[in-house]
């Protein structure tokens, strides 16, 4: 009965070949799947940094904007400041003044 072994082999080869065949597909749908997930992930990571980029630098902008009108408004607090230190001083300095500032 040689002709029986010889299909039995016939259809082993057969099933082996159709096994790796499947599993090469398999394999190469993954390596394909891996390879575009990775650029899609790292897209919405790239947009996060550009858009963060563009809030810093609005941020650093209005800070800027902010430092610039507080300073002045500050310099003439502190020459108010100053003016009034000067005539606190002067009217506790004055003669005839010490009993009256109690």
């Amino acid at each position: 009965m040689p002709t029986k072994d010889i299909a039995e082999y016939g259809l082993t080869f057969f099933v082996v070949a159709g096994v790796l065949w499947w599993a090469a597909k398999a394999l190469e749908a993954r390596r394909n799947a891996s390879s575009a997930v990775q650029p899609t992930s790292l897209d919405p990571l790239k947009l996060v940094i550009e858009n963060n980029t563009q809030a810093l630098c609005r941020l650093t902008e209005a800070v800027s904007d902010l430092k610039d009108a507080i300073l002045p408004q500050l310099a003439k607090q502190d020459v108010k400041l100053d003016l009034l230190l000067s005539k606190a001083s002067m009217s506790v300095g004055a003669p005839g003044r010490e009993g009256e500032s109690r």
